[in-house]
């Protein structure tokens, strides 16, 4: 038996909700939960594809991948050591490459004529802000969406409404971060948002899957006190949420997070009028 570990990422269901995290686990194991997490970033069986080498474009599967990593004793993930060190060759010689900008995934390619239309910048007017920064708002949610478009990765924006407490800035992006379904605001970001007054940064980032706002995303709003936050998603969807106060013991906050974990969407409406009585006010602009 093959007591050797290899470092894969996992999900945890923690204390509030899910979370990726990484465990060492068995190689048999490991080829198990890698093949599941390349599955839904390619659509790609990781054990139909060729893995070729960068260094020497030797053609590998991935269990030869697997103990090469193993020989070379690792300290990295599994993921990350394949992103690293090879590309993906699909049987009739598509490439792929590591960021996910050549091959798009159909699946979360964006809608370019709405986005791109009248009707999309009048959902930024509903938000109330003057001309200027409603053009911004919009015109930052556009370029998110046009980079990340086929991709399950993320940008995340900082619109500051008083530029005069962030050095004259009124946007920062963080638009290097691949990590799939995340986002990561620089150290300039973090920076910059810690010298601003609460409530007058707004968020912007995309969810290639067009999903509700996250734990993490009420979460993070809450402590560092976003004036609020927009989710863009690659269907077109603009979703505003606002977070003034944070009662994670509270039904409906309990209901609204099972609801996030389990796409149940359509049923995370019903509890709206809940959550309002605990500080948290979610809006799909139309």
């Amino acid at each position: 038996m093959d007591n050797r570990k290899i470092l894969v990422a996992v999900t945890v269901n923690g204390r509030f909700g899910q979370y990726q995290s990484h465990r060492w686990k068995k190689p048999i194991v490991a080829e198990a939960l890698f093949g599941r997490e390349f599955k839904r970033a390619t659509g790609l069986n990781a054990q139909e594809v060729k893995f070729l080498s960068k260094r020497n474009n030797e053609a590998l599967i991935i269990s030869e991948v697997m103990e090469r990593y193993l020989q070379e004793q690792r300290k990295i993930d599994l993921a990350s050591y394949v992103k690293l060190n090879f590309r993906v060759l699909k049987s009739e010689n598509r490439w792929y490459n590591e960021s996910g900008h050549k091959g798009k995934d159909k699946s979360v390619k964006i809608n370019k004529k709405h986005i791109y239309s009248g009707e999309y910048i009048n959902k930024f007017k509903k938000l109330g802000e003057s001309k200027e920064l409603t053009q911004l708002l919009c015109k930052t949610a556009r370029e998110i969406l046009t980079h990340r478009d086929g991709t399950l990765f993320e940008d995340l924006a900082f619109v500051f409404t008083e530029p005069e407490q962030a050095g004259g800035k009124k946007l920062l992006v963080s638009n290097q971060y691949e990590v799939e379904n995340q986002a990561m605001p620089t150290k300039n970001m973090k920076k910059l948002l810690s010298q601003s007054k609460a409530y007058t940064v707004i968020a912007i980032h995309n969810h290639p899957n067009n999903s509700f706002p996250s734990y993490n995303d009420i979460f993070v709003c809450a402590i560092k006190k976003y004036k609020y936050g927009l989710i863009v998603g690659h269907n077109g969807d603009l979703i505003k949420y606002t977070v003034k106060k944070l009662n994670i013991g509270s039904v409906a906050y309990r209901q609204y997070l099972k609801n996030i974990l389990t796409g149940k969407d359509s049923e995370t409406t019903k509890a709206y009028d809940d959550l309002l009585h605990n500080g948290i006010k979610i809006e799909v602009i139309k």
